[in-house]
C-alpha cells in the first residue's frame, strides 16, 4: 500500500510538470559565413584572410596547415607549397555559419643556408661527421658547452662506433653510414 501511494504521487508530480518557456524571445538568424583572401603584396606564401560576415561575435579559422585563429581577420604564412582547405566559422545568438575554400600555394620557401644550418650541413659542401676519440668529445649538460652531467672518457665509445659517419642535408635528410 505504501508503494502504491508513492507510485501514484510520483506519477502525478511528473505529469503535472511542464517545461518553462519564455514568451517574446526573438533570436536573430544565424550568420552567413563568408571571407575573402589575398596574397601579401610581393609574397606569394603569406595570405591575408578577412571575414566579410555582417554579424557574429565569435570567429574561428582553420587554415588547413595546423594553424587556427579566433580573430576576425588574420595573416598566415605557408612555407610549403600545396593545396590547403581553409575553413571559417562565425557564431551569433542565432547559431553558426561556416564557409570553406581551397587555396593553392605554388612555391616552397627556400631557407637561407647560414648559421646553425650551415654549421650542421655544410650547405653546398656536404659535411661528414664522425665521433672524436678525445676526452669529453661527447658532453651533456644543462647549458650549451656545459658537460657537468656527462663527459665521455677518452676512447669511451665502442670501437665500432668510431668509423660510423653521419651527414645532414639542407633538405632535412639524415644519412648514416
Amino acid at each position: 500500500m505504501k508503494y502504491t501511494i508513492l507510485t501514484v504521487a510520483l506519477g502525478v508530480m511528473i505529469y503535472s510538470c511542464a517545461p518553462y518557456t519564455e514568451e517574446g524571445i526573438d533570436l536573430p538568424n544565424p550568420p552567413s559565413a563568408s571571407f575573402n583572401w589575398s596574397f601579401m603584396p610581393g609574397d606569394e606564401n603569406t595570405v591575408i584572410f578577412e571575414s566579410t560576415s555582417e554579424s557574429g561575435f565569435l570567429h574561428f579559422w582553420d587554415f588547413g596547415n595546423g594553424l587556427t585563429s579566433n580573430a576576425k581577420s588574420d595573416t598566415i604564412f605557408y612555407p610549403q607549397a600545396g593545396e590547403f582547405e581553409v575553413s571559417y566559422s562565425v557564431s551569433n545568438a542565432g547559431g553558426m555559419g561556416t564557409a570553406e575554400e581551397s587555396i593553392i600555394i605554388e612555391q616552397t620557401v627556400e631557407l637561407p643556408c647560414e648559421g646553425t644550418l650551415e654549421l650542421l650541413t655544410g650547405c653546398d659542401n656536404q659535411k661528414t661527421w664522425i665521433f672524436s676519440q678525445e676526452n669529453a668529445a661527447i658532453g651533456v649538460g644543462p647549458d650549451p658547452y656545459d658537460i657537468s652531467w656527462y663527459a665521455s672518457p677518452e676512447s669511451g665509445l665502442v670501437p665500432e662506433q668510431y668509423d660510423d659517419s653521419y651527414q645532414f642535408t639542407v633538405d632535412g635528410e639524415y644519412i648514416y653510414d
